[in-house]
């Protein structure tokens, strides 16, 4: 495969992705909610903003709203793990690396706090003597 990199200024680049008409864009997201039937809904929902491949099937669309009609947990569970197996073997993403979450600050900077939303939330940083 061949690949010509371009760079471009960020609002240039959020344009194509949400416009959807490259056919490849490196792109980090996550979402700011660790619960898989609100990721499948964002990312994989057929009438989501953010399914930016355009992804579309029918069955995986009933089972995000299944489940977002329910609060039983394990039923939840089961129609995700069905919901998100039938997407990876169809492949609208390639995953190809997960950096982690890194941040540089100073020693004397307490508080930081991971959260799966990859936010960071100033109000619990304070400074040590």
């Amino acid at each position: 495969m061949e690949l010509e990199l371009k760079k471009i200024p960020p609002a240039t680049f959020y344009n194509a992705v949400s416009e959807r008409k490259q056919p490849i864009i490196f792109y980090v997201d996550s979402p700011w909610c660790p619960d898989v039937g609100y990721s499948m809904t964002l990312y994989f929902n057929s009438k989501s903003f953010v399914n930016y491949s355009n992804y579309k099937n029918d069955d995986v669309d009933a089972l995000i709203r299944d489940t977002a009609r329910t609060n039983d947990q394990a039923k939840r569970l089961t129609m995700m793990t069905n919901a998100q197996q039938t997407v990876m073997s169809e492949a609208p993403w390639v995953f190809i690396a997960y950096p982690g979450y890194h941040m540089t600050r100073r020693a004397n900077l307490k508080g930081f706090t991971y959260y799966t939303s990859n936010n960071i939330r100033f109000q619990d940083f304070s400074r040590e003597a």
